[in-house]
């Protein structure tokens, strides 16, 4: 072979062995080329699932949400109307029911004034069916004791002329405590006023003039323990009470004069002051202030 023949040959192998390298270099870039693309491809259809995930779970989520809202404002709503009329259904028996007090305030009143005048009245009545009484208290009650006869014994005792025509009733009334050891009190019902405030003024006169041999059982021919006896209006229960205080009061605060004249209660500190009427209870009081 010459040598020109083993240049060409040479050339030639040369030639062959770059064409076979460069087509290897194109088929390596071709695969490259590929995996990336794949690799991409799978990343934007990665992206796009999670994508599709997200607004997926968004959306149940906020259906779900949405759907929990309403049903919580719906509750709400059937809560606060329920609240509401319970309310309002308040409010009006609140309204029957001051309505209703006031009505029991309006009748109290008008029944406490009608009270208040029936007690006036009722008062004024027993004070004029007791101004013809005498109550006699403290004589010692005897087995078949002539009553009569005592208060004849009593008028005498006063210097009193009686006209047994002028007695209406005569006899002892209960106590007002049947515990009580005090003997039974005697009314005496005279026929006027007139009659009455005679034998009370002759009580009364006959005490001062025989001090301090007040009127006692001897007096009446009574025999036995020496007794006290007292003579007096025939009091209401109320107006007794209240004479029963003043004594005690006048005793403990040196009062010197307790009486009871046409059922007022009336005290004196001495002689040299002026009478107080006790109207009620609290003058007592009153009185200690001063």
């Amino acid at each position: 072979m010459s040598c020109d023949e083993k240049l060409q040959r040479s050339s030639r192998l040369k030639k062959s062995s770059n064409s076979a390298s460069q087509h290897t270099l194109r088929q390596k870039n071709s695969d490259s080329v590929t995996i990336e693309q794949i690799e991409a491809l799978l990343d934007r259809n990665v992206s796009t699932f999670k994508i599709d995930v997200v607004q997926e779970v968004h959306t149940m989520v906020t259906k779900e949400f949405n759907h929990t809202i309403n049903k919580l404002e719906s509750d709400f709503t059937v809560a606060t109307d329920f609240l509401q009329k319970g309310q309002d259904d308040l409010l009006k028996e609140l309204e029957v029911a001051n309505n209703k007090i006031k009505t029991l305030e309006l009748e109290r009143t008008t029944l406490k004034s009608n009270i208040e005048s029936l007690d006036r009245r009722l008062m004024s009545v027993e004070k004029i069916s007791r101004s013809h009484n005498v109550e006699i208290q403290m004589v010692p009650e005897k087995r078949h004791e002539n009553l009569l006869h005592l208060i004849q014994k009593l008028y005498d005792t006063v210097n009193v002329t009686l006209d047994t025509n002028c007695i209406c009733a005569v006899c002892r009334i209960a106590k007002i405590n049947p515990k009580s050891d005090r003997p039974r009190n005697i009314l005496l019902t005279l026929q006027t006023e007139r009659q009455r405030d005679i034998l009370l003024s002759a009580v009364k006169r006959y005490n001062k003039a025989n001090h301090p041999n007040h009127l006692n059982s001897t007096c009446l021919g009574i025999e036995g323990e020496y007794r006290a006896i007292y003579v007096n209006e025939h009091l209401s229960s109320t107006t007794k009470k209240l004479y029963a205080e003043a004594r005690k009061f006048a005793k403990d605060n040196s009062y010197k004069y307790v009486w009871v004249k046409y059922e007022r209660v009336y005290m004196r500190k001495n002689d040299n002051e002026s009478a107080l009427l006790i109207r009620d209870f609290s003058n007592f009081e009153k009185l200690k202030v001063k």
